[in-house]
């Protein structure tokens, strides 16, 4: 008499054409592939379908193996950017799992500036021991311009932009702040050829076909582009 079984972690065929129970395992359970998440610093997180597993890992390029870190949940591996880290899981009386791998993604956070009602530019990262970049003519900084150390004073009509770079890091998006000591003016006749402007604050410009706090219909420009490309609406 032929049948299949179960047991413990083995899949197998048995028979007992006299009351025995002899088995033929034919294969062991496998662990599932791990599953890695990477957050926003670049911590690695690691998980399993299947209880009990541990994972094997390394982040250096190297295929990984039973000889390899222990992932500790409570100690995750922070890799920087471009980093590729490779999992494998295991688990006794379970085949090991396939390779997981995952490549970082790492960006810094835009750096934010303040700028007080005198002038007084201050610019901040989030990220610890980040060095920030910055220019005070409308172009964008590199890790070629001016280094931020103080808060400084710019002038009327002043377009700051910054950006926070780090070893291990994209370096950020690009983080602008416009200072003037003029308020917003309502100009124009509110027709599309001549709109209202409505806003004047910060690196965006809005104009609008009527001269309410909200407008039908919005143009924006860049205060550092042409003023005549304001008729490409933005929803």
């Amino acid at each position: 008499i032929w049948g299949g079984r179960v047991e413990g972690n083995t899949i197998g065929l048995y028979n007992h054409p006299d009351g025995g129970n002899s088995m033929w395992m034919l294969e062991k359970l496998k662990v599932p592939t791990p599953v890695i998440t990477i957050d926003g610093d670049g911590y690695a997180t690691i998980s399993c379908a299947l209880a009990g597993v541990t994972f094997r890992y390394t982040i250096n390029g190297d295929t990984p193996t039973v000889a390899s870190a222990v992932y500790d949940g409570n100690n995750k591996p922070k890799l920087n950017d471009g980093d590729r880290i490779r999992v494998l899981g295991t688990l006794q009386g379970y085949d090991d799992s396939d390779e997981a791998s995952m490549v970082a993604n790492v960006v810094a956070p835009a750096p934010t500036i303040t700028i007080a009602d005198d002038g007084m530019v201050s610019i901040a990262s989030t990220l610890t021991n980040a060095t920030i970049y910055y220019t005070v003519n409308g172009e964008v900084p590199t890790e070629t311009s001016t280094v931020y150390h103080a808060p400084f004073k710019v002038g009327d009509k002043t377009l700051v932009r910054a950006i926070a770079v780090k070893s291990g890091y994209q370096s950020s998006p690009v983080a602008s702040r416009y200072y003037t000591t003029s308020t917003a003016v309502l100009q124009g006749n509110g027709t599309e050829a001549s709109p209202y402007l409505i806003a004047s604050m910060d690196e965006w410009i809005a104009f609008a076909n009527q001269a309410n706090a909200n407008p039908t219909q919005k143009y924006h420009v860049r205060l550092t582009d042409d003023i005549s490309g304001y008729n490409v609406p933005v929803d």
